[in-house]
Formats: C-alpha cells, structure tokens, sequence
C-alpha cells in the first residue's frame, strides 16, 4: 500500500506535463496547417517547419516512430477528428498513457496479464476517441452542409464569385462547416490555386460522399462552367431527404436497438447486483485462476456481442 502513493504521485506529475505539451502543440496546429497546404506537404513528418520548434530529442522520438509505422492513414483520420497534434507525437502520446497505466494497474492487481490487458486498453483508448470524433465531426459537417449549399447558391444568384460565396458561408457558420470552408478561402487568399484548395477539403473528408460530390462540382464549374448554383441546390435536396429518411429509420429500429442494450447491459448489472449482496458468492470468480479466464471470456463475448448487435440494429442510408 505504501508504494501506490508515489506511483501515483509520479503519474499525476507525469500527467500534468503532458498535459501542458498537449494543449502547447494545440496552438500550433492551425499554422501547421496552413504552412503544409502552402508547402503542399503530404504529411507533418515531411518535414518540420521552420516556425515551428522542437527539441531534437523530441524530434528523433517523432522520426524513429513515423520509420517504423505508416501513419498516413493515421493522419488523415486526425486531420478529419480536427486534432492538431502530428500522428508521430499522437502514437507517443498513447504509448505513454499505457507506460503511466501498466505500473499502478500492476500494483493494484498484481496479476502481470491482468495489467498488460487494462494497459493495453488504456494505450487504444486515445485511438478510439479519435475515430469517434472523427465520426462526430463528420456527422455535424453533413448536418450542416444544406443550409451552407443554399447560402451559396443565394450568392451566386445575386452575382457574387465563387470565392466570395464561399468566404461569406465561412463566416456564417460554426465549426465544422465554417472552419473548413474558411481554410479554403485562406489557402486561395495565400496563393494556393483553387482547385488544390478544393481538393485539400476532399481529402480531409475523403469518407464523406456528399463532400466529394461538393468538390466535383467546384472544381468541374472552374474547369468547364455550367450552372454551378443548379447543381449545388439539387445537392441541397438530396441531403436533406436522405436525412429524413435516415431519421425514419432509425424511428422504426428503436425497439431493436434498445433490446440490443438491455440484452448487453444484463450480465454486468447483474454481476455488480449480486458482488453488492453477496461479495463471496462472486469473489471466487475474480480470485481462481479459472475463474479470472472465464470473466476475460465473459467480457470478450460481451463485447463481441455488442458488436454483432450494433451491426444488426445499424443502417447506412
């Protein structure tokens, strides 16, 4: 017992400065934005820029993780998450988390397994909320785009150009939707040609149809004319139906979804319920070793399970 204050201490501390690191990095990300879509850099481990400084030390901990991992798709999911941070610095950011949870795990448990497992988790924990947010800020941008479509296609009606449309809706929106619409006229206003602009904005949303079709018809209008606020308002309608539709279904399997959660819900609750009760009932369950492999099989069906029901009950319009 005498041993878990100072692990803890050491890992509060530990936490703290990363912390401050973190939210310093934060600053710097729109910058690095901007300066790599001038420079038409493919990846923050391209090269550093020179306005931004690191330690080398830190610098070779980024450069000997981007040798051993690709991290391009890394990138683009943190890039789209609207994480600053370069996937080089985000990978040690979560092996750190896994380091600073292994040793009190490992104390607390003293079962080896036990806290390589929990430390694992811990270390995949940031990944996951990067993909959830990803997801999120995808979601919100779509929810957004209408209303952003029939702005413009109000402004190209009353004569303005493309880029002002387009510098108008960044103005008029919140985050996602107005942030990235407004990195495009930034791009364009600092010498990037428009159609690398564009395609900077599909590449950051490359999962997202209806940002690939808004950029189709940027870019085929710049290339080729038509009636670009035709094409974007016909755009407008097919978002908005899909969303309608997406809501209608999403009514009709409410009852399967909740099932799903109960079904899943069901075991944990009614193992915390009897450990309330009766804690030696259960405590041979958590102390054998046969009974500490069933309880790591118990959760992993569990989460298969919540898994294979979440795909059951999930449709994709």
């Amino acid at each position: 017992m005498s041993l878990w204050i100072p692990v803890l201490l050491v890992d509060a501390g530990l936490f703290a400065l990363a912390f401050h690191f973190f939210k310093t990095d934060r600053k710097r990300g729109k910058t690095r934005t901007l300066i790599r879509a001038l420079k038409k850099e493919p990846s923050p481990s391209a090269s550093h820029a020179p306005a931004l400084k690191n330690s080398p030390r830190k610098i070779a901990a980024e450069e000997l993780v981007s040798a051993l991992f690709d991290l391009s798709r890394l990138e683009s999911i943190l890039v789209t998450a609207g994480v600053t941070t370069s996937p080089e610095r985000f990978v040690l950011w979560a092996a750190g988390a896994g380091v600073l949870l292994f040793l009190p795990l490992l104390l607390i448990t003293r079962q080896l397994a036990v806290a390589t497992l929990l430390a694992g988790t811990g270390m995949a924990l940031p990944f996951g909320v990067v993909i959830w947010k990803k997801r999120q800020r995808e979601r919100r941008l779509v929810e957004q785009l209408p209303d952003a479509l029939d702005m413009i296609v109000r402004s190209l009606k009353v004569g303005h150009s493309v880029d002002g449309a387009l510098k108008e809706a960044g103005r008029s929106f919140p985050n996602p939707l107005g942030q990235e619409v407004t990195l495009i006229y930034e791009e364009i206003a600092m010498g990037l040609p428009f159609k690398q602009a564009i395609n900077h904005l599909e590449e950051r949303f490359a999962d997202v149809p209806d940002i690939r079709i808004f950029c189709a018809a940027f870019i085929l209008q710049r290339e080729t004319g038509g009636n670009l606020a035709a094409i974007l308002s016909g755009l407008s309608t097919t978002i908005r139906e899909r969303f309608q539709l997406e809501r209608q279904i999403k009514a009709h399997s409410s009852e399967g979804r909740l099932s799903a959660l109960v079904i899943g819900l069901l075991p944990p609750v009614f193992g915390l319920v009897t450990w309330l009760l009766n804690p030696g009932y259960i405590r041979t369950l958590v102390t054998h070793p046969t009974g500490q492999h069933l309880l790591v099989a118990a959760v992993l069906f569990e989460i298969t399970g919540f898994v294979v029901m979440r795909a059951m009950t999930k449709l994709d319009v």
